[in-house]
């Protein structure tokens, strides 16, 4: 018996002999053995599905079991299996965008009277739902989908999903004593970064936080000599959140020298451009 199958073929014996004769795939026993007597015909139905046959080519051998002096007699059968044609699809579902984006690891649906399963063989977990793998960007998945009778098709879906949070880059910060200027570098490859915002959480003083539409945050308000905590959040389109949490410290006013005092006032700006550069405390923290 030779041929291509998805699901099933029948292959038939002449026994030269009597004994229990059964099919093997290599050095694995696959059938049950079977009595014969001398020159009867031995029929084996098989199953690609309950024989975990996967799709591929075969050579089976027939052997005798339990009869020693016919232990060397067996026959040959050649098949190649392959794998169901269907039109039938599983349905996606989970949050999108609008742009068809998924903000989350989408959900397969299998149609009515199949199953699938990300895998296929004798450990293949056939489910009415499955949920896709998380992994952030374009990817295309193989799945497998089990008819009515029993036949296995192998199919395919493209999908793209946003599951990872935005990157931010360790802000730049230049503070004097009254206001602060922090630069923002965020990325999301994926959704894109939607926006960015600021929460102060403890600090003197009424703090205000203006974009300066390049990137950067002017903060006015500032008390000298004050330290202020605040956190900065980069949100994605599919509402993914990074939190970058800083302190500033805001330096006290130098005393202004005298006029004519060179010494001084060279040590004046001394310390005004050291004072300058402030303080910045972060730590990070993601959100998804």
């Amino acid at each position: 018996a030779t041929g291509v199958s998805a699901y099933g073929l029948r292959a038939r014996f002449a026994s030269p002999a009597a004994g229990t004769v059964s099919l093997w795939n290599g050095e694995t026993q696959i059938t049950e053995g079977k009595p014969a007597a001398n020159g009867q015909e031995v029929t084996f139905d098989l199953s690609t599905v309950a024989d975990c046959l996967t799709p591929g080519s075969y050579t089976l051998k027939a052997k005798y079991t339990e009869s020693d002096n016919m232990a060397e007699q067996t026959a040959e059968v050649s098949f190649t299996v392959a794998y169901a044609e269907t039109e039938k699809e599983a349905e996606e579902s989970g949050e999108q965008l609008e742009n068809g984006i998924y903000a989350e690891s989408p959900t397969l649906t299998a149609p009515e009277g199949t199953q699938i399963s990300l895998s296929n063989g004798p450990d293949a977990q056939w489910s009415d739902e499955l949920l896709l793998p998380t992994r952030d960007g374009t990817h295309t998945y193989t799945y497998y989908m089990k008819l009515e009778n029993g036949t296995i098709a192998e199919k395919t879906v493209t999908l793209t999903a946003d599951t990872m949070p935005p990157e931010v880059a360790e802000p730049t910060v230049l503070v004097d004593p009254t206001s602060a200027v922090i630069t923002v570098t965020a990325t999301d490859a994926v959704s894109g970064v939607m926006d960015i915002g600021f929460k102060v959480n403890s600090g003197e003083g009424d703090l205000v936080i203006e974009g300066n539409g390049d990137g950067s945050y002017t903060i006015t308000g500032l008390i000298p000599g004050e330290t202020c905590d605040l956190t900065l959040i980069a949100r994605d389109w599919a509402g993914h959140t990074t939190s970058v949490s800083f302190s500033l410290t805001a330096p006290q006013f130098p005393t202004i020298p005298q006029t004519g005092d060179e010494s001084r006032a060279a040590l004046w700006l001394a310390m005004l451009a050291f004072a300058g550069a402030g303080m910045l405390l972060l730590r990070r923290r993601a959100h998804n």
